[in-house]
């Protein structure tokens, strides 16, 4: 837990690491969004967080995911 005294709002940021390499044939950016991205969405708002994928494998167009 952390305590704020203050009215000012708290940013933390956790990388969570997934091991695409391990496991190259499961589809873990699509586990982790779900149908149309439902899944994501019922994390954040249940956690009451912004989440967002990030890194190799986390866009259909490969072209943009160099970018």
């Amino acid at each position: 837990h952390i305590v704020v005294h203050s009215g000012k709002q708290i940013r933390v940021k956790v990388k969570v690491h997934i091991p695409v390499d391990e496991h190259p044939n499961l589809n873990f950016v699509g586990k982790l969004l779900g149908p149309n991205g439902s899944s994501l969405q019922q994390l954040q708002e249940a956690t009451h967080t912004r989440m967002a994928i990030l890194g190799r494998g986390s866009m259909r167009d490969k072209r943009k995911e160099e970018e």
